[in-house]
């Protein structure tokens, strides 16, 4: 899959109220940039973003929320030791039901930056945090770390822990087929993409992948309807084109 799937594994915030002791002024002045900030984050302009990151910064500089943001917006522009510092200053101010999420967004940055095992130890601390709200995302996380250093049934066995948590967490399926067929289990595969396209039904790369999965079962029919769809949804996209060839090549 495209390289933006690792953020997948981010906990993103939309809004979480400052804290601190800081005068009314810029407690307004940090709400408002912050506020601003997610705003472009969502859009995304991460240039405008983390400029209203920094603003905010400097009207509340204890806020574990803005260096959070601050972090993501930095890793979403691969400045992978700006958003290591800023996701370190967030875990150092941050409370005990913060503290999880500030650790498992460290564990996707390391999956960026291909630190497997730095990935896979703070994946671990959000995990096992009974606070944590997201464990299916942390187990995931460690299931992708465990399968770029070779090791597929450990990968496999936390995908399956992770779905145990949510399983309509699509991201979680998705890798679990891609560790299937690098297992050669193109079948297990298969049940998984059929499982996430109707969890993410209009994603191109999802519909792609399992055209590709019923192609080599030899579901041609399956296949170019799965093709299809990836034409219907995104007819300008790389994977557009590589289906319509491969609709030729079945038919």
């Amino acid at each position: 899959m495209k390289r933006s799937s690792f953020t997948l594994f981010l906990v993103l915030l939309m809004f979480l109220p400052l804290s601190g002791c800081i005068s009314a002024k810029d407690k307004t002045d940090g709400k408002v940039h912050y506020t601003l900030g997610l705003s472009y984050l969502r859009e995304p302009n991460y240039s405008l973003a983390l400029k209203e990151f920094l603003l905010a910064a400097e009207a509340n500089p204890d806020d574990p929320n803005i260096h959070l943001s601050m972090g993501q917006t930095y890793q979403l522009v691969r400045a992978y030791d700006e958003a290591e510092k800023s996701y370190k200053k967030a875990l150092r101010l941050s409370d005990a039901s913060f503290t999880p999420i500030c650790q498992n967004n460290l564990g996707a940055l390391y999956l960026d930056m291909k630190r497997w095992d730095d990935a896979i130890f703070y994946f671990t601390l959000a995990a096992k945090n009974l606070l944590f709200q997201n464990p299916e995302v942390a187990n995931a996380g460690i299931g992708y770390a465990h399968f770029n250093k070779g090791d597929m049934l450990t990968a496999i066995s936390f995908y399956k822990k992770s779905l145990e948590s949510n399983p309509n967490y699509a991201t979680a399926r998705v890798r679990l087929a891609e560790a299937y067929e690098a297992f050669g289990k193109t079948d297990l595969a298969l049940k998984e993409y059929q499982e996430v396209v109707k969890i993410a039904p209009n994603n191109p790369v999802i519909q792609f992948q399992y055209g590709l999965s019923s192609a080599k079962l030899g579901k041609k029919n399956q296949a170019v309807q799965a093709f299809r769809e990836v034409i219907r949804i995104a007819p300008d996209s790389e994977e557009a084109r590589l289906a319509l060839d491969h609709i030729k090549l079945l038919q």
